[in-house]
């Protein structure tokens, strides 16, 4: 996993991981990493909703570092990096 640090907000964001998936019956063991298209994605919302997160778009990649392709896209949503939601 990678981390990316806001120097607006000072949070620190987990904005890669790997995936390690077991294999099922009759395929291989697959690996998966998600990454951010850009760090940058913090939102701040303490105006409307009171809150800072980051919000925005990822890959998804399967394979090994050396042999890496992109298989997907998809949208993420992190909150609680700053401070604890109240509802």
């Amino acid at each position: 996993q990678r981390q990316w640090r806001s120097p607006r907000s000072g949070a620190t964001y987990t904005v890669e991981w790997t995936l390690q998936l077991a294999p099922l019956e009759g395929q291989a063991a697959r690996t998966l990493r998600i990454a951010p298209m850009m760090d940058d994605q913090e939102l701040d919302s303490r105006r409307s909703t009171g809150a800072i997160y980051w919000e925005g778009a990822v890959r998804l990649f399967e394979g090994e570092a050396h042999d890496e392709q992109e298989i997907g896209k998809g949208y993420l949503e992190m909150t609680g990096y700053v401070e604890r939601l109240s509802m």
